[in-house]
């Protein structure tokens, strides 16, 4: 379990740091260029798929380390703090819909990239 958690926190990191580079590069891009549409447009689509990424590495964790647990909130193990559990009626609920926002996101940008 100790060696989940660490690849955990390594993902995490990762997405982290990548989300944050390609919103610099999006910011000097519409900052010094003359904006590139598709290309802001796929690196949001990017960032979209690297939170989702993020969601899913948690989500897979949690849900296993607690799989015998029926506490509506219990530790992260990632970070600091507390979140819902994944295997209660409630935690399905919230961990769904923070998987609705980077899906429709992407989906826009698919739609954006393609047809404009």
């Amino acid at each position: 379990m100790e060696e989940k958690i660490k690849n955990a926190k390594i993902v995490q990191w990762t997405m982290l740091v990548l989300v944050i580079l390609s919103l610099l590069i999006i910011l000097s891009m519409m900052g010094v260029f003359e904006p590139n549409f598709r290309i802001l447009i796929a690196l949001l689509f990017l960032d979209a798929l690297y939170l989702f990424i993020f969601h899913f590495s948690e989500f897979r964790l949690t849900k296993e380390a607690y799989s015998e647990s029926q506490d509506d909130i219990v530790p992260r193990l990632t970070r600091k703090g507390r979140t819902v559990n994944p295997n209660t009626l409630k935690g399905k609920r919230v961990w769904f819909s923070r998987f609705i926002f980077p899906c429709v996101i992407m989906l826009m940008m698919l739609f954006l990239f393609f047809f404009i």
